[in-house]
């Protein structure tokens, strides 16, 4: 007799009767999967539809017979699952879609029974009615997501999300004016956005869940034409901007003061705005070199600047590149290539 293998996506035990097709499960909160290795099937049973589709093993691909009912009301689709168990108790699903309605919400796998994954919701509008003529900055802050743009007016707007809804779009009290896209970060417990001012100077505004400082210029004198950039690394906040010679230049607040602007070591040069990203024990800065290929100087917990070094893997790009880690301990690098498509570089450490 074939032994029937039982995967579940939301808690339902692990055991069923040997030799048994799925039958209607209780409770319609989850759906379950259940593999036969022999056979090649994957069994899917809910509440009111106990269907199933085939994978085919020798064509590694998957022929869907059904849409598989996870229950009632609610359904799963599942494209191309590879045709492999990890474990007993487990397989890969390569490309999925999730159908959610209400707060319920069924959802595929991919790896082990602890790597449940949601999936994407699709394009939405943010609340409000917004519009920007350039790239939007998002920061969390007090449990809440803080979302910052410039406005087709030159204004600097936000929406605030708690998790539930959106505020809607108001403006930055201050009556500040950009012509590039805002950048916002935390440090010592206070919201930050940095913004270009009109004259090219740079300007801040902070805000401590009371209220906005409002806007005021960032002390020593720097000029940009392009939007600055953000990031806090140790005890400080370290601002970086592209100068007017297009050079890159990094000014440093320790919470009292600021170190005033500085070239960032090695000569670097770039038509663009810089990227900057906390990684690890150091901060790296990423910028489009005046040849268009994409470069990094990293800074490490002794203060020092290593260099600038071309990013390996001959990527180019004519904009700025953005950076982000995810999870902790990788880092993905972005651009927008020749072609207008967009790509990726990781760095996973060693």
């Amino acid at each position: 007799m074939r032994k029937m293998r039982l995967f579940v996506v939301g808690g339902w035990s692990m055991s069923r009767p040997r030799g048994k097709e799925p039958s209607k499960v209780a409770g319609n909160q989850s759906c379950h999967l259940l593999v036969d290795k022999a056979s090649s099937r994957v069994w899917s049973g809910g509440t009111d539809h106990p269907l199933h589709f085939v994978v085919d093993r020798s064509a590694r691909r998957t022929r869907t017979r059904h849409e598989i009912a996870c229950f009632s009301r609610f359904a799963l689709r599942i494209g191309e699952v590879a045709p492999y168990w990890r474990t007993s108790r487990a397989f890969r699903a390569r490309r999925w879609q999730r159908c959610a309605q209400d707060t319920h919400r069924c959802s595929a796998f991919s790896g082990s029974r602890s790597g449940i994954r949601p999936g994407w919701s699709g394009w939405s509008e943010v609340p409000g009615g917004g519009a920007t003529p350039d790239a939007p900055t998002a920061v969390k802050y007090n449990d809440k997501l803080r979302l910052f743009v410039r406005g087709t007016d030159n204004r600097i707007y936000w929406n605030v999300f708690d998790g539930n809804s959106w505020t809607g779009w108001s403006e930055v009290p201050g009556n500040g004016l950009t012509p590039s896209a805002p950048s916002a970060t935390t440090y010592n417990d206070k919201l930050r956005v940095f913004v270009r001012g009109t004259d090219d100077r740079i300007y801040s505004n902070v805000f401590d869940d009371t209220g906005w400082t409002g806007w005021s210029e960032v002390p020593s004198n720097g000029l940009t034409p392009s939007a600055p950039s953000a990031a806090t690394f140790g005890k400080v906040l370290i601002l970086l901007v592209r100068g007017t010679d297009i050079r890159i230049y990094g000014n440093g607040f320790n919470g009292d003061s600021w170190t005033g602007w500085g070239e960032v070591p090695g000569n670097g040069a770039t038509p663009d705005a810089p990227a900057v990203v906390r990684y690890k024990k150091s901060l790296r800065l990423f910028v489009r070199g005046t040849d268009d290929r994409v470069y990094g100087n990293v800074l490490g917990k002794n203060g020092s600047w290593s260099g600038w070094n071309e990013v390996p893997g001959n990527g180019a790009t004519p904009s700025a590149p953005a950076a982000k880690t995810y999870p902790k301990k990788k880092l993905h690098l972005f651009v927008r290539g020749t072609n207008n498509r967009i790509y990726v570089n990781r760095l996973t450490p060693d």
